[in-house]
């Protein structure tokens, strides 16, 4: 009975995923635009033992979307004393008029 794939993410957070070279096999096509599209980092496996990588070539695709939340996910929590420095520069800020934009 084959494995099934198992799901990690590097330290960036980037999918990591292994899959034994039969999996592969029969998902190809499944595979290559999980790799392409989501940016999915895949280990093939032969006998449990890793034997390539399958990753996205680097500048193959623009910054996405789902880099920005890898990348915001990644970073530390700015803490208490910059929400309340944000809550205090939202409190003092004048009521906004709006302006009547000529057409």
């Amino acid at each position: 009975m084959a494995k099934p794939a198992e799901e990690k993410k590097f330290a960036s957070g980037r999918p990591l995923r292994r899959l034994s070279a039969t999996q592969l096999a029969k998902k190809l096509s499944d595979v290559l635009n999980r790799v392409h599209y989501q940016r999915e980092t895949v280990i093939v496996e032969r006998g449990g033992k890793p034997v390539c990588q399958l990753a996205p070539v680097p500048g193959s695709l623009e910054f996405q979307l789902s880099d920005l939340v890898a990348l915001l996910d990644s970073l530390p929590s700015p803490g208490e004393e910059w929400a309340q420095a944000v809550r205090q520069g939202v409190a003092e800020q004048d009521e906004y008029e709006g302006v009547e934009w000529p057409r």
